[in-house]
């Protein structure tokens, strides 16, 4: 079950991350966006059952007419499907790789 945006407007961060991605990711990526400006790579995020997913963030940090932070935007994109096929395609080249070398080693697997 995904959130209503009702749901979201004025909660913290915390509400996508379990307690420990909170202090051992989300804490260091805002960290690294506020000395950088902004952070790109992949990070878990916590459903509302609290089953953990894959995604690729984006963030940027976002400061007033003045130069001073204001706040960071982030924009999250579920890369379940995305790593599944990569893993795939990974494992079909393992066995590719495999075969190839059997074959030109003169073992021949059927």
């Amino acid at each position: 079950m995904v959130y209503d945006p009702e749901e979201l407007t004025g909660q913290h961060i915390r509400i996508f991350h379990t307690q420990d991605q909170m202090e051992h990711d989300v804490i260091p990526l805002i960290n690294c966006v506020k000395v950088k400006g902004s952070y790109q790579g992949e990070m878990g995020h916590a459903r509302r059952d609290g089953t953990v997913f894959p995604t690729w963030m984006t963030c940027t940090l976002v400061k007033d007419n003045d130069g001073n932070p204001t706040g960071i935007l982030g924009v999250a994109r579920d890369v379940t499907a995305r790593n599944r096929i990569l893993e795939e395609l990974n494992n079909s080249n393992l066995f590719l790789e495999k075969h190839t070398s059997d074959r030109r080693r003169g073992h021949h697997s059927n």
